[in-house]
């Protein structure tokens, strides 16, 4: 009887041990069902807040990031006119000390005028190795209600000061400025304003040579000429594509005439003329610039021979390959011959 009454003792302390057990299991779930929604509420919570944060570190960083570049910007520009400022200090010490008479120029600055700013995309972009350094003297402001002629006059006393001023000062260049699309757009209409502008200004010649007038122009032997000065001149303009080494690099209204004096190459050592070139392994500076024009997509024509006249390659044509232009033989002249080329 005893035994009985203790088995079922055992036994309901067993079942409620069970139940209890199970109890406790439900409670458990409970509470980590509680928990894993608390937490999920939580973290739902935290999503517009991790994105306003979000938002607001990205704007940090490109405020940031904004803010250098302005910086460095600035600091370049002001670097950029720190430079120019003291070039221009040194030309004007150069110019106070040298022989050279500035008077004629009365109060014209050669050397701050606003074209040499506008040919900055071709100085800096050109594949020449001492362009961006060289050291030019620009013309006036172009006065559209001029001509061609009559704005080229307005400069020749400048352009004479420049011949008599360019070695003493290691100058490079005199560049002109020719303004208009419509002159730029066709390389016919270019190398016609290039004829007038250089009969222009040989026409006014000191020496009274007016190269422009030789019979032999398109022939061996003949270089342009001013007041017993030689001058290698180049060209720029919209019509020439970006593969083309005369490209303009995106002036659109704008063309230019560069007048090198022949001398100047001695300063940068560029090395004789010759029709052959190093391709693998330049060595001298115009192999050099030959070698960057043309890794560059911009490859120019090389004379077969050094016995050539410069005349040829003053306005160069559009294609390789075309005829070299005559455009020393007025326009209207070549259009009734029926030829553009020499």
């Amino acid at each position: 009887m005893g035994c009985r009454r203790l088995s079922r003792v055992s036994g309901g302390r067993e079942r409620g041990g069970i139940v209890a057990l199970r109890a406790g299991r439900c409670g458990l779930a409970w509470l980590i069902s509680k928990s894993y929604a608390l937490l999920r509420a939580f973290i739902m919570m935290l999503y517009p807040i991790l994105g306003i944060v979000l938002c607001g570190v990205s704007y940090f960083v490109w405020t940031l990031v904004r803010t250098w570049r302005r910086i460095s910007h600035s600091i370049e520009e002001q670097n950029k006119r720190d430079a120019e400022f003291d070039e221009l200090k040194h030309l004007r010490k150069a110019l106070s000390q040298s022989e050279v008479d500035l008077e004629p120029l009365g109060g014209l600055k050669p050397w701050e005028q606003p074209c040499l700013e506008n040919f900055k995309p071709v100085q800096m972009g050109t594949h020449c190795l001492f362009a961006k350094k060289a050291k030019l003297w620009g013309c006036h402001e172009w006065d559209p209600n001029l001509s061609i002629e009559e704005n080229a006059q307005e400069d020749l006393t400048a352009f004479r000061v420049f011949t008599q001023a360019a070695k003493g000062l290691h100058l490079d260049g005199f560049l002109f400025e020719i303004p208009g699309a419509e002159t730029g757009n066709s390389v016919e209409l270019f190398g016609e304003a290039v004829r007038r502008l250089l009969c222009t200004i040989s026409a006014n010649d000191p020496d009274g040579m007016d190269c422009m007038k030789k019979s032999y122009i398109g022939k061996r032997g003949w270089w342009f000429e001013f007041d017993r000065e030689s001058f290698f001149v180049t060209t720029f303009a919209p019509c020439y594509p970006s593969t083309h080494s005369r490209y303009a690099f995106g002036l659109k209204d704008r063309s230019y005439v560069l007048f090198q004096p022949e001398y100047s190459f001695a300063w940068h050592n560029i090395g004789d003329d010759t029709p052959h070139t190093k391709w693998d392994d330049p060595v001298t500076i115009r192999d050099k610039i030959r070698v960057e024009y043309k890794q560059n997509g911009r490859p120019y024509e090389i004379p077969p021979t050094i016995y050539y006249s410069p005349a040829l390659y003053i306005v160069d044509p559009v294609n390789k390959g075309d005829p070299r232009i005559a455009w020393w033989i007025p326009l209207a002249q070549r259009r009734s011959n029926g030829s553009q080329s020499s």
